[in-house]
Order: C-alpha cells, then sequence, then structure tokens
C-alpha cells in the first residue's frame, strides 16, 4: 500500500518550497509534487491594465536568480505583441547580457552542487567555503567567474541584476567602445576560468557517479546508476538565447503550450502515513500532518504537447548538439557544457556590435478617436502632451524604417493611393458560445425523425488508447472576438476630403470598429 511522505522545506531551493511524495512498500517513489510559493504562473494577469513597458519590470520580480532572463522574456512579449523588430546591435547588447546572466547562474549552481559532491579518492563531502586547498582555490575561481558575469551584465544591462537598459523596442543606450573592450577583456579571462571549472566540475560529478552510496543525515544511502532517469521529452528554443515569434523560423510554437491548473494535475488531499526523524532540517513531515498539493499548489503546470517536458542546460544541448546522457548526473553535466559556450558566445557578439550603430527601433504612435482629458490617466495625458494635439481613445505604434515624421503631425487617409494594397487588422464580430456546425461547418447528422444525431459533435477520442482528448480537437466554444488580418485588399478609391478608403474585400469586425491599415507585407504592384 502506497505511503505518503512530506518534505517540507527542501534546502537549496529560491522561496519555501517542498515535496509531497507518495512511495511504494520498497521505498521507490511512484508520485512526487513539488510545491512552491516563488515561481508564480500567470503572471500575466499582474499585467492588465499596465502599460508595455511597466510589463518587463512586473516580470523580473517573480525570481531573484534569473530576473534578467525574465526582463527580456517580458521586453520580447510586448514587442512580438506590437510586432516591433529592434535593431541588430540592440539584439547583440541583449544576447551579451543574458548569456552573462547564464554565466553568473551556472556559478552559483556550483556553490550549490558541490555540498553533495566527494573529494577524489575519499568518503569527504566538499565544503565550498572551506580555506583548505584545492577547495579554496576552486571557491575563487567560482567567485570571480560570478563576478565576470555580473560586471558584463552591468555594463552591457545598466544593473547586474535587475536590468535597466533594455526597453520596448531595443535599448535605451548603446555601449561605448571602452565599454565594448572591458567586456570583451572580461570574457577572455573568462574564457579560461570556463574551461578550468568545467574540466574540475565532470571530474568531480564522474566520481561522484560512480559511487555505490552516499551519506544523507547520517545514513549511507545506496545511489541508483538511474538516478534521475525519465521519459519525457526535451524543450529548447535556441542553444544560448531565446526564440521570438518574430523571428523567420521561430525555435517553438505557442499553439503546442497549454497550461494545466493545480487541481487538474496535483495529488488530493492526503496524511502523512511514513516520517523519518533524522532527515536533514529537522526530519520529514511528522505521520499524521495534513497534505494537500491541489489546493497549495500555485503554479499551474506547463505542457508541451500535452506532456510535461525538460528544459534547461541538458534540453538545449540535446536539442542542438546531439547531447544524450540521461539522469542527475547528465543534467549537471551538461550545465557545465555550457560554461564556454556562454563567453564564446559574448566574444562572438562584441565581434559583431557597432558601437555606433542603433540600439532603438524607430517607430510612430498615432492616436485616434478624440476624447476628453478626464477620460484619460495622468501618466497618458503628460504623453499626449508631447504633441500638443488633444487626447484620443486609441493609440497604437507603428514602426519605420526611417524617420521624417515630427510630433503633433497629423497622417490622413492620402498616405494611400488608388491600385495600393494593403493589410487591415480588426476584431472580428463576437458570436458567443457556438457549436461545432457553426463554429467549424461540420456537416452534423441526418435531419430524419428520430435519429438521435442532429448537430452534436459525435467521438472526440478513443477511451482506452490514448484515453484522452488531443490538443486542438475542433469543439464547441467561444467563436469570434479575434485579432485578425486580412492581407491584399486593393484600395479602390481615396477620398481626401472624407480622410476614407473605397477597398475591394472583407475587412474584419462590426460598424463603428477600429482597425489598423498597413501597406501589404505580400503584394506591393500597383495595378495600371
Amino acid at each position: 500500500m502506497s505511503k505518503i511522505v512530506e518534505i517540507s522545506p527542501t534546502t537549496r531551493h529560491e522561496g519555501h518550497s517542498k515535496l509531497v511524495l507518495k512511495v511504494d512498500d520498497a521505498g521507490i517513489i511512484e508520485r512526487g509534487d513539488w510545491l512552491s510559493i516563488t515561481p508564480v504562473r500567470g503572471v500575466e494577469k499582474l499585467a492588465l491594465g499596465k502599460t508595455m513597458d511597466q510589463v518587463p519590470k512586473i516580470a523580473s520580480r517573480v525570481c531573484g536568480i534569473c530576473p534578467i532572463a525574465h526582463t527580456l522574456a517580458g521586453i520580447e512579449s510586448m514587442e512580438a505583441s506590437i510586432r516591433c523588430e529592434i535593431p541588430r546591435d540592440a539584439k547583440l547588447l541583449r544576447i551579451i547580457l543574458q548569456c552573462a546572466n547564464r554565466l553568473h547562474s551556472h556559478a552559483l549552481h556550483n556553490i550549490l552542487t558541490l555540498p553533495d559532491m566527494y573529494l577524489p579518492g575519499t568518503d569527504t563531502k566538499i565544503n565550498p567555503f572551506s580555506p583548505q586547498e584545492p577547495v579554496r582555490t576552486v571557491a575563487k575561481r567560482i567567485q570571480r567567474l560570478r563576478e565576470i558575469g555580473q560586471t558584463i551584465g552591468e555594463i552591457a544591462g545598466g544593473e547586474a541584476v535587475h536590468p535597466s537598459n533594455p526597453r520596448v523596442g531595443g535599448m535605451y543606450k548603446a555601449c561605448t567602445q571602452h565599454a565594448k573592450t572591458k567586456m570583451y577583456d572580461l570574457a577572455k579571462e573568462g574564457l579560461v576560468l570556463a574551461h578550468e571549472q568545467m574540466d574540475f566540475m565532470i571530474a568531480i560529478l564522474r566520481n561522484y557517479q560512480k559511487r555505490d552510496w552516499a551519506e544523507v543525515g547520517g545514513k549511507q544511502i545506496p545511489i541508483p546508476k538511474t538516478l534521475g532517469y525519465h521519459n519525457q521529452g526535451y524543450m529548447a528554443a535556441d542553444p544560448m538565447y531565446g526564440s521570438s515569434s518574430l523571428d523567420e523560423c521561430p525555435g517553438w510554437n505557442p499553439d503546442r503550450w497549454t497550461d494545466v491548473r493545480p487541481w487538474d494535475w496535483y495529488m488530493g488531499e492526503g496524511e502523512v502515513s511514513l516520517a523519518d526523524p533524522s532527515y536533514p532540517i529537522g526530519g520529514t513531515s511528522p505521520v499524521g500532518t495534513k497534505v494537500n498539493p491541489q489546493m497549495e499548489a500555485c503554479t499551474g503546470v506547463p505542457l508541451y504537447d500535452g506532456s510535461p517536458v525538460e528544459v534547461g542546460p541538458r534540453a538545449r544541448l540535446v536539442q542542438f548538439k546531439n547531447y544524450d546522457e540521461k539522469g542527475t548526473i547528465g543534467q549537471q553535466v551538461a550545465r557545465q557544457m555550457e560554461y564556454p559556450d556562454c563567453l564564446y558566445t559574448i566574444i562572438n557578439a562584441l565581434d559583431d556590435y557597432n558601437p555606433n550603430g542603433k540600439v532603438l527601433a524607430e517607430a510612430v504612435q498615432l492616436g485616434y478617436g478624440r476624447i476628453k482629458q478626464k477620460h484619460v490617466t495622468k501618466p497618458l495625458q503628460g504623453h499626449f502632451r508631447k504633441a500638443d494635439k488633444g487626447f484620443f481613445r486609441t493609440l497604437r505604434e507603428f514602426r519605420l524604417e526611417a524617420g521624417g515624421y515630427k510630433p503633433g503631425e497629423e497622417l490622413c487617409a492620402d498616405i494611400f493611393k488608388a491600385g495600393d494594397y494593403v493589410d487591415i487588422t480588426g476584431t472580428s464580430k463576437g458570436k458567443g458560445f457556438a457549436g461545432g456546425v457553426k463554429r467549424h461547418g461540420f456537416g452534423g447528422g441526418r435531419a430524419t425523425h428520430g435519429s438521435m444525431f442532429h448537430r452534436a459533435p459525435g467521438s472526440i477520442g478513443a477511451s482506452a488508447e490514448p484515453s484522452r482528448v488531443f490538443k486542438g480537437k475542433k469543439l464547441p466554444g467561444r467563436m469570434g472576438g479575434e485579432r485578425n488580418t486580412i492581407q491584399n485588399i486593393k484600395v479602390l478609391l481615396v477620398r481626401p476630403e472624407d480622410n476614407a478608403l473605397l477597398v475591394k474585400g472583407a475587412v474584419p469586425g462590426g460598424k463603428q470598429g477600429i482597425v489598423l491599415i498597413r501597406s501589404a507585407v505580400k503584394k506591393t504592384t500597383v495595378e495600371k
């Protein structure tokens, strides 16, 4: 019969976290739920009603270990939403910033890993804070690698932890030639140290891999040769940085992602039935302790293709370097192998970086629909006053290849001419909840009396195998009310006196709807 064990809190995790494990009579874990209050999913809910410049600052506060990655992800999500492509030199600075953060993060993980490892040829665990050699030299090297990563991050990002230089549209400031030289010198120094640290850590990990047991809480615990093995997939979008939906070939597909509620994933209410007072840091929770991961979990479970996947160092090496070592040690070895890659990527990016290049995308903001000042928030009031043209209900940004516009300048329908092709974006009419016949055009069943099958969707999957509904199945649901773009619409007539266009084709949305009109990206030829 299965028993429940709770380890609370777990050590070496940010914030308070715990494990709820279900084990069989032989002590083999049948199921484990890890609960943490720190990695909040659904952070986008906190961004509702905020400006796009506030979103990265909110995202960066989710985690104290990798705020740079969260900042860049928040910024690039905002850029993707308005299809803002940043200049090349801005992207290079972001790559440098992210790799510097990863260098510092890997070094920090070494500090967390070493206390579990043993000095080769002994049964003595490694204390990374020991003044004795060779541990003292290793600790200094780790500290220097962290210092190099944080210094490069501070130069490229403005601050070492919460970067202030990245912004929606690129970067606030470019790095000077002197700053570029400084980062290059640091990266060259760090490359030597990274190779040394990688070789040391891999040797320590291989030594641990050969051991038969490890000391935990004063007990000798056997080390399984398949420690940490799993049959889940891997997901990585890029070898060192990331991938956006604006990329020519995005490294991931958002349609394959889904989030599962904690209630649908974690174990339900239970009671601890197995305890070990000798477990480190005060023992496991005593017998009789109530546990309920379904109610305690604050994090949804991200799934890719309907299943959990591993991300991180090993996933990147599996995807891009044909790495195939499984298990906990395989994951740790992959992390060490990324050490020099961080520095090589920084050096290559610095070689391509032009200190005199642009780091901010050129764009204009257009306002439409005049409204009274009392209906505008105070931050937007100050923003509108810069143009001195009043206040507007709708504000949208359009990226330009070159400048030429001034604040307050008015753009009218005569920027287009008859024969032009345009792309029109708008919000389609909302149809409410619709069935499969209306939403997907299903044919339905017989209309004859007594068939008992008229407009029902029919079978949605097999019960035995795969015993689930595949993601993307066409089912009843909310219809319409979505952002749509109709491409290659021809302009038939321009009426400057009415500031109106007459076009040939469908326009998304209902009457009085707001649409965005851009020059067509696929068809630009003007017919004679």
